[in-house]
This record gives structure tokens, C-alpha cells and sequence, in this order.
């Protein structure tokens, strides 16, 4: 038979609303008797019915993670993560997290409207990093707890966000191959339509200006975060007359660094002495790939796990409820893929 919260009172010689007062951390209980009742509640192995926490402490208890479809949300190292960073965090303030994922479905049913209007959950985290996609602006219109990680829409200048600094990134990655003395530097962006691709593209362009280089169409070429779209992008790159070709290459993520440092190989190019390549990311291919990749480091799973638990105190009126905005600067990692600029 399941131990009932009666059972955890009886045994600790508490009344019932001062369990309940435990499990939710409520203040007002002596230190000796908390730990108390926490012990039984372990040996008991209690686990509180769902909808009768649900009810004690006025809310759902879940809150719901929305990523991009499957192919993406779980071939990918960014994505898996994430999922893993916001799961454990919600585990830890004994809350459930619920995955859905943005497909057409998603979409047509407005299964994120359906999911507040049934109160099925508290709150919503989005990880789809569009800015195309016009849900995201009928969901900020709905006035309920919404949250992009590591995204922003410009267009939606009060939408609560945190995520990393891809201008500053940009900025400073091309700062670097700067300094090395490269003045010809190409930039493999992102997709055109996620915040992340344009912010970096436009700290690279600021770089340049800042330095009083001219921002040449020709030095940027798309690469989608594609390894085989990076490929073609540096074959166009390579097509250049002799002296224009790029001596320096920063690529908007880590997947797209590592495709060039293949394709330069495999064409008997040497990086770092012909080419410097700089990513994005610092996922595990950076520094398998041989040289290692330089490249700014994003600790997706612990800026999931931050995100989610400050998300989670707002509900608990732990910490003001204020509009989360926040920008945090990636940390450079220095491997062996760049190289001071060699005049012949």
C-alpha cells in the first residue's frame, strides 16, 4: 500500500499541514523538525501524488521545453543538452518538465496555446531559435510565462530571454585573428533567419569597421551551421582571385569549423600556416579534430540548468518576478587552428 502524507505525520508526531509545510519549504518550521520529517519522508520512500502537490502549492508543477523538430533536437549535441540541462534542474525543484517539439503539427493544432489554456502547465521555455516563426509572437501576445533560451526576437523588445552574447562573440573572435595580423578575413555564418547567425555576423562586421577594414560581400558566405554548406562555402571562398583569397576564417559554429579544417586538408592546405579557423560552440569535435578547433565555448547544459531553476523561482516568489533578460559572454578556448599571419 502507498504511504500516504498521513502516514509521514502519524510518524513524525506532526500534523499534516506541517509536512506539507516541509515539502514545499514553507517557513515557520523549526530547523530540528524539518529535518526530521524530511528523514521519514526518505526511509518511507513518500512520493507526493501529483495532484495533490499540484494543488497544495497552487499550480501545474510542469512546465514545458519546446525544441525543433526530432532530426534536429536530437542529433545534435547543442539540443540533447539542453533537454538534459532543463530536465535536471526541474528534477531538483521537484517539478516535471514536458518536451514537445515545433513541428507542423505543433503549429497547426497551436498545441502551445492548448497547453495554457488546459493549465497543464505553469510556464513555457522556448529553444526554437526562428525568428521567422509567427507562434512565437502569438504566444508573447498571450501574456503567460514564456522564456527564450538562448535566442532573442528584436521584434519583441520585452519577451523574456537569456542566452549567450553572439555580438560580442563575433566581435571578439574576429579581434583575434586581428591581432594575429590577419587583414583578409571571411566570415561561414548561420542561417539568416536565427538570432544567433546575425548577431555574430554583425559583431564580425563591427570588428572589421572598428579596425578600418572594408566589410566585403565577397568574405561572407553562408554556411547554414551545415558541414556539407560550410564545404561549398569555402570552395567559393578558394575560387577567389589568388589575392583576395581569405587568409583567416571565422565560422559561426564549431560543425562548420571543422568541415573547412577537413576540406583545407584534404586540398593539402596546413591550418594554421595557409588558413586560421575559428568556431563557435566547443563541442566535442573541436577538440577531437586534428589541430584542435579555437572556438567560443556555450555550457548549453549549464545554461539550461540556470535558466530553468531562476524560471522555476519566479513561481515560488523566490526571487523577483521580474522580466528575465540577460546576455553572458562565451569564453574563448585556444587550440591550435589559428596562427599569426605569415608574409611570404
Amino acid at each position: 500500500m502507498a504511504v500516504s502524507i498521513k502516514d509521514i505525520a502519524r510518524r513524525a508526531d506532526v500534523s499534516i499541514a506541517t509536512v506539507s509545510m516541509v515539502m514545499n519549504d514553507t517557513p515557520g518550521i523549526s530547523e530540528k523538525t524539518r529535518e526530521r520529517v524530511r528523514n521519514i519522508i526518505k526511509e518511507m520512500n513518500y512520493i507526493p501524488n501529483a495532484r495533490a502537490r499540484s494543488i497544495s502549492i497552487g499550480r501545474a508543477g510542469i512546465i514545458a521545453l519546446i525544441t525543433p523538430p526530432w532530426k534536429a533536437a536530437f542529433s545534435d549535441p547543442y539540443y540533447t543538452e539542453m533537454i538534459r540541462g532543463a530536465l535536471e534542474a526541474a528534477r531538483a525543484k521537484e517539478n516535471q518538465l514536458m518536451l514537445e517539439i515545433c513541428d507542423s503539427h505543433f503549429l497547426e493544432q497551436k498545441l502551445w496555446k492548448k497547453l495554457f489554456d488546459s493549465k497543464k502547465i505553469d510556464g513555457m521555455l522556448v529553444a526554437t531559435p526562428y525568428l521567422d516563426q509567427d507562434y512565437i509572437k502569438e504566444l508573447h501576445d498571450l501574456g503567460k510565462p514564456v522564456l527564450l533560451i538562448n535566442g532573442e526576437r528584436p521584434d519583441l523588445p520585452d519577451m523574456q530571454s537569456i542566452g549567450y552574447d553572439d555580438f560580442r562573440c563575433g566581435l571578439e573572435a574576429t579581434n583575434y585573428l586581428l591581432q594575429l595580423g590577419h587583414c583578409r578575413i571571411a566570415h561561414i555564418s548561420g542561417p539568416a533567419n536565427q538570432a544567433s547567425a546575425i548577431n555574430r555576423k554583425e559583431g564580425y562586421k563591427k570588428a572589421l569597421t572598428n579596425a578600418g577594414l572594408p566589410v566585403l560581400d565577397d568574405y561572407i558566405v553562408d554556411g547554414n551551421y551545415m558541414p556539407l554548406e560550410a564545404r561549398d562555402a569555402i570552395i567559393k571562398l578558394l575560387s577567389l582571385d589568388k589575392d583576395k583569397i581569405p587568409t583567416a576564417l571565422f565560422c559561426a559554429n564549431d560543425t562548420m569549423g571543422a568541415s573547412v579544417i577537413t576540406y583545407l586538408t584534404e586540398q593539402g592546405y596546413s591550418v594554421p600556416l595557409d588558413f586560421s579557423v575559428i568556431g563557435v560552440d566547443d563541442n566535442s569535435i573541436a577538440s577531437e579534430i586534428q589541430p584542435g578547433l579555437t572556438t567560443f565555448k556555450q555550457d548549453i547544459f549549464s545554461l539550461a540548468y540556470n535558466v530553468t531553476t531562476r524560471f522555476l523561482d519566479n513561481f515560488d516568489n523566490k526571487s523577483p518576478a521580474d522580466r528575465i533578460s540577460m546576455r553572458i559572454p562565451m569564453e574563448m578556448v585556444i587550440r591550435e587552428s589559428c596562427a599569426r599571419y605569415q608574409t611570404l
